[in-house]
C-alpha cells in the first residue's frame, strides 16, 4: 500500500513490533520510532510522521500527555491508543480528546482496520481545508470583482440594502458604502418607479426572472439618477436575497434623445460610443451602418457585415432568438434584454442589448447597441460556485454532529440494557441450581425484554437511516384501521402496571383505511409508549380515531405525564433530540424522528400541544388517499 513513518509510545518493545506486524499484515511499509518517555516523543515527532501508536500509562509518559503535547504543536497525525487497559471511561475520554480510535492489544487485529479508518479520515480533515482555503480565496476574488466593477452592485435581504459596492456608493452620492447600507431599498427608488420595483421584488420572491429595465434612482442629495437595471435572485449569509446590477445609463439615455434631435449630435454619439451600435432597416432585416467601437465589441470589420442580415449575429442553434427580437420590437417598439451573440472571430458571448424602433427617412430603423457582459457573468458564476461550495461544507458540519450526538447517545443507551443481561445471565449462571422456578423465569424474562429493547433501537436506528437516505418505502394498503388500533393497545396492556389506564375513542368507520402498516404501527407504538415511559406516575393514556371530513382521518395519543418544556417543542422531531426535562429516563430521541418521517411519508402532517406537569397531546393529520395513488 504505502510507506508509513510510526511512532510508538510503549515501553514494552515486543508490543511494539506486535503492531508493526499488524501493518506489514494489511501492506503497508514501516519506518518505525519506540519512545517511552516525553523528551524522546518529541524528538521523534517530525512534519514527516504519518502515525502515532500509544500506550494508556508508562512509567515515564503516557498517552494522556502525548496526545496533548500533539495538539499543542498544532500538528494532525492519526493518535490511536493501543493499551491493555479495558477502560470505556479511558476510552470515550481519549476519543473526546482529539484521538483517532482505542485498541486493546488483545484485540490487534483490529489495528489495521482502525489505522485505514484513522488515515481517511485525515484525509478528509486535509480535503476540508483545503475546500475552506478555496472558499476564502474565491470570496476574495469576488469581492475584488465586485470592488472594482464600473457599475452599481448591491444586495437587499427584506427591503433592507445590507451591501453595496463603492462604486454604487458613487453613483448615489455616498462619501462610502456604509451611508447606504441599512437603508429600505424603497429610499433610493424614485417614488415613479417604487410600484414597478414592488412587483419585481415580488416576481423574485417566486423564484421567477425578470428582464432588464430602466430604473431612476435617487441620490442621497435627491437628484435622479438613471440606471438599467437586472435584479436576480440571491442568498446572502443563508438567507434570501436580491442581487442587483445597475449601470449608470444617463450618458446612453441623453444620447438617444440627442439622437431623436439632431443627426449631427446622433453622429458623434455614434462614433464615440464605447458600445456596438448597429442600424438595422426595419424592412429587410439588413445591416446599413455600424460605428467604430463594432469592430472592437464583435470582431467584424465594417465592410465584412454591412448589406449583411441581421441573423448574421446569432449562433446558429439561436437563430430563432433573432425572430423573436424582432417581433417583440415591431409590437413594443424597444426591447432590453441578454443575448448570446456570435462574434466574428467565432466566439460566443453574452451581450446586453437595447433595440429600438424609430423612423429613418421614409422608412423605420432599427438601432441595436449590444454590450459585452462576459465580466459580470463570470462574476455571477463565481459567486454561485462559492456558495454552493459553502452549502456542501455547512451540510458536512451538520452530519459532523449527527454522528456525534448518535454515538453519544447510543454508546450511552446501549450500557444499561446490556448490564441487565449480563447481571441477569450471571445470577442464573451461579446461582440457577438453588433458585425457584419462578425466580428463574422472572430471570429469563428481563434477558428477554432487555434483548427486545436492544432490537427495537436498532431498528429505531435503520428507520432513521433508511429515511435520512431516501430509501424508506411507502406501501399503502387497505386495512381496518380500528382494529390495528386496538389489537395494538391489547399488546401493550401487558407491558404496562396497574398505574396506567389505557384507553381508546372511534367516532365513524375506519375499515379499508389505505396506509403503510408498517409505518403505522412504527408512529402509534412510539407515541403510545413515550405516552407511557413519561408519564411514571400513571394515569390515562388515550388513543383516539376520528374523521376530519371525508378525506382525512385525525389520531389523537395523549397523556397526563411530565408535559414538554415549550422551548424544547420547536426541536422535538430533530434526531436524537431529548427535552430537557427528562432526567434520568431512559431514550434515544429517535422515536419522534421516526413518527415525523413516517407521517411525511403518508403525505400527513403532526402537531403537538404539551404543558409541563399537565401532559402531553400529539394530533396526526392523514390524508384518506386512493387505493390506486
Amino acid at each position: 500500500m504505502s510507506l508509513l513513518h510510526v511512532i510508538i509510545v510503549d515501553d514494552q518493545p515486543i508490543d511494539g513490533e506486535s503492531m508493526l506486524d499488524e501493518l506489514r499484515k494489511v501492506g503497508h511499509t514501516v519506518i518505525s520510532h519506540q519512545v517511552n518517555t516525553e523528551a524522546q516523543f518529541r524528538e521523534a515527532l517530525t512534519s514527516d510522521v504519518d502515525l502515532i501508536f500509544s500506550d494508556f500509562q508508562l512509567a515515564q509518559f503516557d498517552g494522556t500527555r502525548a496526545l496533548k503535547l500533539l495538539h499543542e504543536l498544532g500538528l494532525d497525525i492519526p493518535f490511536i491508543v493501543v493499551t491493555n487497559i479495558e477502560n470505556h471511561e479511558a476510552a470515550v475520554k481519549f476519543l473526546k480528546q482529539g484521538a483517532d480510535d482505542y485498541v486493546l492489544k488483545v484485540h490487534l487485529s483490529r489495528l489495521g482496520l482502525a489505522v485505514e479508518r484513522a488515515l481517511g479520515d485525515k484525509n478528509l480533515r486535509e480535503e476540508k481545508r483545503n475546500a475552506e482555503l478555496s472558499v476564502r480565496e474565491s470570496e476574495q476574488r469576488y469581492r475584488q470583482m465586485v470592488e472594482l466593477s464600473p457599475d452599481l452592485i448591491l444586495i437587499q435581504v427584506d427591503d433592507e440594502i445590507v451591501f453595496i459596492n463603492s462604486r454604487g456608493a458613487q453613483l448615489l452620492g455616498a462619501a462610502s458604502p456604509q451611508d447606504i447600507e441599512g437603508n429600505h431599498i424603497m429610499n433610493i427608488i424614485h417614488p415613479d418607479y417604487r410600484g414597478l420595483a414592488n412587483r419585481r421584488i415580488q416576481l423574485l420572491e417566486q423564484g421567477l426572472r425578470v428582464p432588464f429595465t430602466e430604473d431612476r434612482f435617487l441620490r442621497l442629495d435627491g437628484k435622479p439618477v438613471e440606471l438599467e437595471v437586472i435584479a436576480v435572485p440571491s442568498v446572502y449569509q443563508g438567507r434570501h436575497a436580491v442581487q442587483v446590477f445597475g449601470r449608470d445609463i444617463s450618458e446612453r439615455k441623453r444620447a438617444q434623445l440627442a439622437l431623436e434631435q439632431s443627426d449631427e449630435k446622433f453622429g458623434v454619439i455614434f462614433r464615440e460610443s464605447l458600445d456596438a451600435i448597429i442600424i438595422v432597416d426595419a424592412e429587410t432585416e439588413l445591416i446599413f451602418s455600424v460605428n467604430p467601437s463594432t469592430n472592437r465589441v464583435l470582431k467584424y470589420d465594417a465592410q465584412d457585415i454591412l448589406g449583411q442580415h441581421f441573423s448574421l449575429l446569432f449562433p446558429q442553434e439561436n437563430k430563432f432568438e433573432e425572430r423573436e427580437l424582432i417581433q417583440r420590437l415591431r409590437a413594443y417598439g424597444a426591447v432590453l434584454e441578454s443575448q448570446l451573440f456570435l462574434r466574428g472571430d467565432g466566439v460566443v458571448i453574452p451581450m446586453d442589448l437595447t433595440a429600438t424602433l424609430i423612423p429613418w427617412d421614409h422608412g423605420k430603423a432599427i438601432v441595436v447597441t449590444l454590450r459585452d457582459t462576459s465580466e459580470r457573468v463570470q462574476i455571477e458564476e463565481e459567486r454561485l460556485q462559492k456558495e454552493e461550495l459553502r452549502r456542501a461544507l455547512q451540510k458536512e458540519k451538520e452530519i459532523g454532529e449527527l454522528r456525534n450526538r448518535f454515538m453519544s447517545i447510543v454508546s450511552h443507551e446501549f450500557r444499561t440494557p446490556l448490564a441487565v443481561i449480563l447481571t441477569s445471565s450471571e445470577l442464573l449462571e451461579r446461582y440457577g441450581d438453588r433458585l425457584t422456578p419462578e425466580r428463574k423465569a422472572t430471570g429469563h424474562q428481563t434477558i428477554k425484554k432487555q434483548v427486545e429493547h436492544l432490537s427495537q433501537m436498532m431498528d429505531d436506528v435503520s428507520v432513521i437511516i433508511r429515511a435520512e437516505s431516501g430509501r424508506l418505502q411507502f406501501n399503502p394498503q387497505p386495512i381496518d384501521l380500528k382494529q390495528v388500533c386496538q389489537e395494538l393497545l391489547q399488546e401493550m396492556h401487558t407491558t404496562v402496571g396497574m398505574a396506567h389506564h389505557l384507553i381508546f375513542e372511534s367516532e365513524g368507520e375506519f375499515d379499508q383505511v389505505p396506509v403503510d402498516y408498517l409505518l403505522l404501527n412504527h408512529i402509534l407504538k412510539n407515541l403510545l409508549t413515550n405516552a407511557i415511559k413519561y408519564s411514571s406516575q400513571g394515569g390515562e393514556i388515550r388513543l383516539k380515531l376520528s374523521r376530519r371530513g371525508t378525506h382525512t382521518i385525525l389520531v389523537q395519543v395523549s397523556d397526563d405525564g411530565i408535559g414538554i418544556p415549550a422551548d424544547d417543542q420547536p426541536h422535538l422531531f430533530e434526531p436524537y433530540f431529548r427535552a430537557s426535562n427528562v432526567g434520568d429516563i431512559n431514550g434515544t430521541g429517535l422515536g419522534l424522528r421516526i413518527v415525523w418521517d413516517a407521517v411525511e411519508l403518508h403525505g400527513g402532517t403532526i402537531q403537538v400541544q404539551s404543558e409541563l406537569g399537565k401532559g402531553t397531546t400529539f394530533t396526526i393529520y392523514l390524508p384518506i388517499l386512493r387505493f390506486d395513488s
